[in-house]
């Protein structure tokens, strides 16, 4: 999977909080309405419209979005571990570099547009060239240090993650394809006994999170995409979208068509609820 993803955040659908999620990493932007916030911490704050901000979804807590003109409308530009890794290899740390135990948060200006932007266009294309993408990601990246340098300790915290976090990282990146115990535990750099083990104490199964993991990605891609469920079986791994349906049933007790059906369904009616009344 890419390097690189792009989220979107409205109010308009409610979803059913992701069961084992891995640690959104990467800058937040938020076009529209606010959104408050606490850290793990306990430091508080509210990002407003025209701003971003590193974000780290294990950090941000009590999340309450604020809207304006009925709407909330945020912009997440996910980054993977890698990428970031290669980005503090690559950064010089400015000379007033300072720690910081809140969130930093930065007014958007014109580079910060210039280069979402580009970003935003390349998604939007048919075929993306990752090697650019990555560039331009880390160069917003670096706008971001620079503008508020507390930043690194923040990206450096992000990427210390529990043996649990390594394998669902491991697990999206190879979300496509076999994925096995032995090189999920080689991955990790533990044996599959302790990796085994690891999971046991979070109350989890390698085999159980593969298949969760798989019908997440799978219905983000029935709320976001138009690909036919098909499609979703082989990108999510099944070999057939009937293993796939009866995966997905199992979990939400309803078949990707009907789901795919109530989505439709919803947007439908929220778009119906907020156009303006004569």
């Amino acid at each position: 999977m890419s390097a690189i993803r792009v989220n979107y955040f409205t109010s308009f659908i409610s979803r059913r909080r992701e069961r084992y999620p891995a640690a959104q990493i990467g800058i937040l932007w938020v076009k529209a309405g606010s959104m408050a916030f606490r850290l793990n911490n306990g430091s508080e704050d509210t990002i407003h419209a025209g701003q971003y901000c590193f974000y780290n979804s294990q950090e941000l807590i009590n999340l309450e979005t604020q809207f304006n003109d009925e709407m909330f409308d945020a912009v997440a530009i996910i980054l993977s571990p890698d990428l970031l890794q290669t980005f503090l290899n690559l950064y010089n740390a400015p000379d007033n570099y300072r720690p910081s135990t809140h969130l930093p948060i930065v007014d958007c200006d014109d580079y910060f547009h210039s280069q979402m932007g580009t970003i935003l266009t390349y998604f939007e294309q048919p075929s993306v060239d990752n090697s650019s993408l990555e560039f331009v990601a880390m160069s917003l990246l670096s706008q971001l240090c620079s503008s508020a340098s507390a930043t690194i300790d923040m990206i450096k915290q992000s990427l210390e993650l529990s043996i649990t976090q390594k394998v669902i990282h491991y697990i999206e990146k190879n979300i496509d394809g076999s994925i096995t115990l032995d090189e999920t535990a080689s991955y990790v750099g533990t044996s599959i006994a302790t990796l085994k083990r690891k999971l046991a104490a979070d109350d989890l199964s390698f085999s159980n999170l593969v298949k969760v993991k798989r019908i997440n990605y799978a219905t983000t891609q029935l709320r976001v995409t138009n690909n036919s469920i098909t499609q979703i079986a082989y990108e999510a791994g099944y070999k057939s979208a009937a293993h796939f349906s009866t995966a997905f049933k199992s979990i939400h007790n309803q078949t990707p068509k009907e789901f795919r059906a109530m989505l439709r369904k919803n947007r439908a009616k929220a778009a119906k609820s907020i156009q303006p009344q004569n």
